[in-house]
């Protein structure tokens, strides 16, 4: 595995741990700037992800030369770069989370390219699932945030490829948004085949024919099989990539919200919702009939099965363990992190072979306390709101990308991204009375 380059200017004032990645040629690394607690991710994406792909375009004489090679590996790089361009701009219309810089670097020694990606470290949607209790307010979140990030990334030109949970990020104000790139122009899918690094369990089983090309629904199918696995105790129903039949409902869902995942997720793509803003709709219509609430989706009683964990513990600690973690907490920001002790612990080094294998490597005990205090406010905030909320309690925000979105595609607007960075202010909030209020996506202001 390589190791990790200091990179001048990105990385200057740096210090990076070893990889906790390494597949398909993409490693990440954690980093930290020297006296700071702040912590960072630095993406590498090498072109090409190894040399033997380099051989094998010379012995077949796709190119005649290695010079001929690096100029189409330098497109490549760039191409990597737009997308982190595309990502950025996107991200202050909404919806998505930019890279804070990028940088393409010649690879030294090797033929091609580095491409460096640099964000700050944020708790994704996977690690969200394993550590915190889904509700039926936040999933039903989830699903508005993703269909008003993808329209949005339509409207731009671009279908969102590599939609999975490892890519969606919590966000300060607990917002679901995409913090990586994944983008494809939409002028060009009946040319172009699923990336072969972008084919994952959320992946619609027709992508992972080589020969086929990627359809609008891609995108579609990702979003509910997310949802899928927020309403099903945060476990898929199949491992590998997705079956050809039709899926058993979610563990979890009621009969409306089955109907609406099951139709995203279906192995036909002409019967799948055929745009983020229909799945959209749906879920706002959803919510005008039902409401939602803070309360778990997986009821306590629910226990492992196959030793897969379906339900978190709902116990909540006890006073004395609360004590003893805030503690160790506040002693360990008192004394400063140690830098090296931190990426050693909260980063383990990870073997070849694991690295290979794209194994995740387990955080330390002590990064877990560091969070704890965190997920146990967001649990008293879960007990403490059970009463149901109006739609627009539960996403002001994504009621106006997806409003927004429908108007831009229903009438065209020369600069998209000034259109909508022109965001609305979210609608007050509805009185305790009122249990749901009907919203319309559309251009037109809701009724009172």
């Amino acid at each position: 595995m390589s190791e990790p380059k200091l990179i001048s200017p990105m990385l200057d004032d740096f210090a990076m741990g070893s990889a906790i990645s390494n597949h398909h040629g993409i490693r990440c690394y954690p980093a930290m700037p020297n006296g700071s607690d702040k912590r960072y991710i630095v993406k590498v994406i090498s072109i090409p992800a190894s040399q033997v792909q380099l051989e094998a375009f010379l012995l077949t004489g796709i190119y005649s030369n290695e010079a001929a090679a690096l100029e189409y590996f330098k497109e490549l790089a760039e191409g990597v770069a737009q997308e982190a361009e595309v990502l950025n701009k996107l991200s202050k219309i909404e919806g998505f989370l930019p890279y804070e810089q990028y940088q393409i670097e010649p690879k030294e020694g090797e033929v091609g390219y580095d491409v460096y990606l640099l964000s700050p470290y944020k708790r994704s949607l996977e690690k969200h699932f394993r550590r915190t209790p889904m509700t039926h307010l936040s999933a039903v979140n989830l699903g508005l945030d993703l269909c008003a990030s993808l329209a949005v990334a339509r409207h731009t030109g671009y279908l969102y490829a590599d939609l999975k949970p490892s890519n969606i990020f919590v966000s300060d104000d607990n917002e679901f948004r995409i913090g990586d790139i994944g983008f494809i122009k939409l002028d060009s899918l009946q040319y172009t085949s699923m990336p072969e690094q972008y084919l994952s369990q959320y992946s619609a089983p027709e992508l992972f024919d080589p020969m086929a090309s990627l359809n609008t629904t891609a995108d579609i199918y990702a979003a509910g099989m997310i949802l899928y696995q927020a309403y099903n105790g945060g476990t898929l129903p199949f491992e590998g990539h997705a079956p050809q039949g039709a899926l058993e409902a979610p563990l979890y869902a009621d009969y409306e919200m089955t109907e609406i995942i099951l139709k995203a997720i279906d192995p036909d793509p002409a019967v799948r919702w055929q745009d983020p803003i229909s799945m959209g709709q749906a879920l706002v219509a959803y919510m005008q009939r039902n409401g939602a609430n803070d309360t778990p989706i997986v009821p306590p009683a629910a226990v492992a099965v196959d030793n897969v964990p379906v339900a978190m513990a709902t116990e909540e600690p006890a006073e004395e363990e609360i004590e003893e973690v805030a503690d160790d907490t506040e002693q360990i920001l008192l004394d400063g992190f140690d830098l090296d002790e931190l990426l050693a612990e909260e980063y383990p080094a990870v073997s070849q072979d694991e690295a290979e294998d794209n194994t995740p490597v387990t955080e330390s005990e002590e990064f877990d306390n560091l969070t704890f205090l965190e997920d146990i406010d967001d649990a008293e905030s879960v007990e403490n709101g059970e009463a149901d909320v109006s739609y627009e309690e539960l996403s002001g925000d994504a009621s106006d990308i997806l409003t927004q979105a429908d108007d831009l595609i229903a009438h065209e607007a020369p600069d998209p991204f000034e259109a909508l960075a022109a965001r609305a202010a979210s609608p007050a909030h509805a009185s305790e009375e009122t249990k749901v209020i009907p919203i319309a996506v559309s251009s037109k202001e809701p009724e009172e």
